[in-house]
């Protein structure tokens, strides 16, 4: 893969993911530049696929200045009133909204399924349950005149099911 391939391939592929309120990095190897604006320094770090990081220069959160980082982010740390730093990742780490979207969709859709599936079979088994004491009522409502007839006035000799 040639040096334009990994440029083009680190800009399509890659994002960036907010963190607030952090110590910045060690700036070891870094690069500044005190005119630049914080979309003009994302765009410097997405030009180079060495740079891991970009934030604002300036610690007041002012608009101007841009420090981007290569290399291990070292000595990283939450600090109460600590900057805002943007740290780059992989698309797939990030987690796009149309991913998320698509896979809330699909656990909704899949939810709402076996919910339906769930209540159906309730619903189906209740019915037999009806209709098998339906039938049960049924064969065992005889009228007193036929079991007459049918065991000669229950005779002994007559019985049923002999």
């Amino acid at each position: 893969m040639d040096k334009l391939t990994k440029h083009i391939s680190a800009q399509k592929g890659d994002g960036f993911l907010k963190y607030f309120g952090i110590k910045l990095p060690d700036t070891q190897y870094s690069w500044f530049d005190v005119s630049m604006t914080l979309h003009e320094c994302k765009k410097a770090c997405l030009r180079n696929c060495s740079c891991v990081s970009y934030s604002n220069l300036d610690i007041r959160n002012a608009r101007n200045g841009c420090l981007l980082s290569y290399g291990d982010l070292i000595n990283i740390r939450e600090l109460p009133g600590g900057q805002d730093i943007h740290i780059r990742m992989a698309n797939s780490e990030l987690g796009s909204k149309k991913t998320k979207l698509v896979v809330l969709n699909l656990s909704l859709l899949i939810g709402v399924t076996v919910i339906g599936l769930v209540i159906g079979l309730y619903i189906l088994n209740k019915k037999k349950r009806k209709m098998n004491f339906k039938d049960d009522l049924e064969i065992l409502l005889f009228a007193l005149s036929t079991l007459n007839k049918a065991t000669f006035n229950f005779s002994v000799e007559n019985k049923i099911g002999e």
